[in-house]
């Protein structure tokens, strides 16, 4: 993180400090999804990823944000979730989604919400989990945070 995205940051979480708001209880897959519903995406000019209750609090987000919520809403229902990020070749776009599997819950494939849309796939490898949120010639790169 270079200083100036630090500072944007440090000021962000100044402005934002009283737009939190305590996350609301889910119990199913079906309360994860009634909450995304309720959050608007929002791209952002300067990359600063949010808390989810932050998120929440002001009912709005970019893709980051809405992945970060998604994995902390998912651990309510004991659905281990994680944020996986998709860097593209030869620009600086990049695409954040919250990717899952569970035994039971989705048969061991994993499953994934981009912002409020939940695909389920027939995957058992994260690589090609990966290609299905950005086809394959566009990756240049992707990490699980």
């Amino acid at each position: 993180m270079n200083w100036l995205t630090t500072i944007i940051s440090f000021i962000a979480s100044l402005v934002n400090r009283h737009d939190r708001q305590a996350l609301p209880q889910v119990q199913t897959i079906d309360d994860v999804q009634d909450v995304l519903n309720q959050v608007q995406y929002r791209a952002e000019w300067f990359d600063h990823l949010s808390d989810p209750e932050t998120t929440w609090g002001q009912k709005r987000g970019d893709c980051e944000d809405f992945a970060a919520l998604t994995v902390k809403l998912l651990a309510q229902i004991g659905v281990n979730g994680q944020v996986l990020k998709v860097f593209c070749h030869d620009t600086k776009q990049s695409h954040a989604v919250c990717v899952f599997k569970h035994d039971v819950l989705t048969g061991g494939k994993y499953w994934f919400w981009s912002v409020r849309n939940l695909r389920k796939t027939e995957q058992t490898d994260i690589e090609q989990v990966v290609y299905q949120v950005r086809v394959k010639p566009w990756v240049k790169r992707w990490e699980l945070i």
